[in-house]
């Protein structure tokens, strides 16, 4: 592991370690009225997208019972990434067909090397692998062109987390400066600025890539084919947070990040979140165990550690002009 990597893990690990001991008080706290109560089938969608927050035990009881309901599930494309824009034509042999759930199913209940990342809770008490999920998904075709190899793939989604987080301030009327890692450092911190208003920040974490995973049920709720993330299940980080992390020395130390930091109680953090998980070219999934899984701007609160308990509801938006569909003009393609 490089020593940048080193950091990151660092970083992560003391944000876990501060989720230890006595339960903690939960950072979201939605009244009933901001709840939107969601169907069986789509707390199963985030959960799934959320599953390796669970225990090894409780993923194989989620993965038995999404196999047993995506036979009947809608393929709409509503929950995806790509509503509109992909469909079904861009995933060969649908999971949400009686056909697909075949293949899919055995992918599930056999735990093939093609889902070695079922396990990553038991690879995580091995290792040391905090609670968090920060993955991002690319497609091959990206407006007619190959993204051709993991470097291309991490330089465009740098760019495009970028491209959010300036989206992101506008539509929460901030500016931003860099206030570490400006020379183009994998972690780096940003300030969201505002004048008569305390400063927000976001913290970003940006990994190396590798072809992702063979995952179909995952694709399908993405809309497109997966074929580039991030290596490691928490190697892309996004942390809206109050307060900038220091050391002893009063530094400001991006491996300090910890759970107090986390701004996600105030409605203007998670609509930043919303929109930073908001892209119309890739795919990014963000969850903290407790707390959420942020998705598409979509925000599910995670109610507990089974299957069945996992997803609570989602969290409504706070503001109806963040823009959650992606732009209708673009082109997902995974063929020339």
């Amino acid at each position: 592991m490089s020593a940048c990597w080193k950091k990151v893990l660092a970083a992560m690990t003391a944000l876990a370690l501060s989720c230890c001991g006595t339960a903690p008080k939960p950072i979201i706290q939605i009244p009933r009225t901001q709840r939107i109560h969601n169907t069986p089938e789509e707390l199963s969608k985030a959960a799934y997208l959320g599953r390796s927050l669970l225990s090894e035990r409780e993923q194989r009881k989620l993965l038995e019972k999404v196999a047993g309901q995506a036979p009947t599930w809608t393929s709409d494309h509503t929950f995806n990434h790509a509503a509109g824009m992909a469909g079904a034509a861009v995933i060969a042999g649908s999971p949400f067909s009686l056909s697909g759930v075949r293949t899919a199913s055995a992918i599930f209940m056999g735990f093939t090397a093609a889902d070695a990342a079922v396990k990553a809770v038991g690879w995580m008490l091995s290792f040391g692998e905090p609670p968090i999920i920060g993955k991002v998904y690319l497609p091959r075709f990206l407006n007619g062109k190959e993204i051709a190899d993991a470097t291309g793939a991490r330089g465009f989604a740098i760019a495009e987390q970028l491209r959010l987080l300036d989206r992101a301030a506008d539509a929460v009327g901030r500016t931003v400066a860099c206030v570490l890692g400006c020379a183009g450092e994998p972690n780096r911190i940003y300030a969201l600025k505002k004048e008569g208003a305390n400063d927000l920040y976001v913290a970003f974490a940006f990994g190396e890539m590798e072809p992702a995973d063979f995952d179909p049920l995952r694709d399908q709720l993405l809309g497109f084919r997966g074929t580039w993330s991030n290596k490691r299940r928490w190697g892309w980080g996004i942390f809206v947070i109050h307060a900038l992390p220091r050391n002893d020395s009063g530094k400001i130390d991006f491996t300090r990040i910890l759970r107090e930091h986390l701004a996600y109680g105030q409605p203007e953090a998670r609509r930043i979140l919303r929109v930073l998980t908001s892209s119309d070219s890739m795919a990014i999934v963000q969850a903290a165990r407790e707390e959420f899984i942020a998705f598409q701007g979509r925000i599910f609160k995670i109610g507990g550690h089974t299957a069945d308990t996992f997803i609570d509801y989602e969290v409504a938006p706070e503001e109806d002009d963040i823009d959650k569909a992606p732009n209708a003009n673009l082109r997902i393609l995974n063929s020339p």
